[in-house]
């Protein structure tokens, strides 16, 4: 004897699914953040960072950004500059600094952050430039691949809260 059946699928719980996602877009979220607040944590102030979410059917965006131009500078670096005095007569700063950051790493450098050496006073400097620290490029290959696999997961566990999955 052959005994055939079918069964339907279970209706698709479209709530459940987004709430799933939106829980592993809020993870990821406070993880973006807290990566970005750690980089300008010894800065005074720190810079400011607003966090942006939007999710669809098909696609979740997550945006982390400052309008701080500290940040920008640093993350990206600048060309060679002109700086000239503008709020009082001369430029006064001490001749050797050691950065709080080095390219390519989100790691503070220990001591860093200190002016050094002799009192020096110009009305005009030429600024080298600053060398990219790429804080962007490095929190997003620290941070992509947990991303991917959390959102990853989400959509598994959505499916199995709506009913389908295993």
């Amino acid at each position: 004897m052959i005994v055939m059946s079918a069964t339907l699928p279970q209706k698709l719980n479209t709530a459940a699914m987004q709430a799933a996602l939106k829980k592993a877009l809020l993870a990821s979220e406070k993880q973006l953040l807290q990566a970005h607040e750690n980089i300008v944590s010894t800065w005074n102030p720190p810079a400011k960072f607003v966090v942006r979410t939007q999710a669809s059917t098909l696609q979740w965006i997550l945006w982390c950004y400052t309008l701080d131009n500290r940040y920008r500078w640093t993350d990206q670096g600048t060309k060679p500059h002109i700086i000239r005095a503008k709020n009082a007569p001369m430029l006064v700063f001490k001749s050797g600094y050691r950065a709080k950051s080095k390219p390519k790493s989100l790691s503070p450098v220990i001591g860093g952050g200190k002016a050094s050496g002799s009192w020096i006073s110009k009305k005009v400097v030429h600024h080298p430039g600053t060398t990219a620290r790429d804080f962007t490029g490095q929190i997003k290959k620290r941070y992509w691949p947990l991303f991917k696999k959390e959102m990853e997961g989400a959509v598994v566990r959505a499916a199995q809260a709506s009913g389908h999955g295993r």
